[in-house]
């Protein structure tokens, strides 16, 4: 993730004034319950491709990149809650939000996959 590298470059902020607290980055609804629909100008375009790969293997390229993720959590020695992303959250946030952003994706696609008329 671009963001922690930025972050981890830029250094501690121990004495950060604006720390955000970590309940705002909390789904509320993980049985998705409320779904949300999107915005016109947030769908994908037609002829879009995911960044990164050209969209080629992006189970492997997603899984790696995961990996990685949670390879530097289990490693580190850093004190995550002290390093900001973009003078916003705390790395510890930043995973926060990508965990839960995935989670809620996985989600969206076991329900696409239990509807009726999806290909067996």
């Amino acid at each position: 993730m671009n963001d922690v590298s930025g972050a981890l470059k830029m250094g501690p902020m121990p004495d950060f004034p604006q720390h955000l607290p970590d309940s705002i980055f909390i789904d509320q609804d993980l049985k998705r319950l409320q779904k949300t629909v999107t915005t016109e100008y947030s769908k994908p375009f037609t002829y879009g491709v995911p960044l990164g790969n050209e969209g080629k293997n992006n189970i492997i390229w997603y899984t790696t990149l995961t990996n990685e993720s949670i390879d530097y959590l289990k490693k580190t020695n850093d004190n995550i809650r002290i390093h900001y992303v973009c003078f916003g959250p705390n790395i510890h946030q930043r995973y926060m939000m990508f965990f839960q952003h995935s989670f809620r994706h996985l989600g969206q696609i076991r329900e696409v996959k239990k509807h009726p008329k999806y290909p067996k």
